[in-house]
């Protein structure tokens, strides 16, 4: 995202399955994007899948993140030229994102953490005591909030 000028915004939506229809629904949602709101033609959806791996046993080295055994993602560029678009460009992220999920229970919706921060925590951690040590980590380091309130 090293281009300068204009506006963009990178999010990422884990995904348990793929549903070709939805696929579609997805395709035709970015084409709406690009018709419908003049400076948005460079916005990227895109689907990014890893091979599973065997599993070894314990990670390495263990995470909060809440992504672990998300083998696919949704990937969200929007890149546009005007200011004053932002808030409905942000409702077509919303809305591929709803798309995409349309097939999974909310309880089971992963976002990942550094792109994703305005999505509700649990999106993001999955382990409640992973959590709970954040927020103990949060108290220590930036008991004022400075760089987040989240976790307070």
């Amino acid at each position: 995202m090293c281009p300068k000028g204009e506006y963009k915004r990178f999010s990422q939506t884990g995904l348990k399955c793929i549903n070709p229809e939805n696929f579609g629904r997805l395709v035709d949602l970015h084409r709406e994007l690009s018709e419908t709101l003049p400076g948005t033609e460079r916005s990227v959806f895109t689907i990014e899948w890893h091979t599973k791996t065997p599993d070894d046993g314990p990670r390495k080295t263990e995470t909060s993140f809440g992504l672990k055994n998300i083998n696919t993602w949704l990937n969200i560029l929007t890149w546009y030229t005007d200011p004053a678009l932002h808030e409905q460009v942000l409702q077509f992220d919303k809305r591929a994102q709803e798309i995409m999920r349309s097939d999974t229970e909310e309880n089971a919706f992963v976002s990942y953490t550094n792109t994703s921060r305005s999505d509700p925590i649990g999106h993001r951690y999955k382990d409640a005591a992973a959590v709970a040590k954040l927020k103990e980590l949060k108290q220590i380091w930036d008991p004022e909030g400075c760089f987040t309130k989240e976790l307070l």
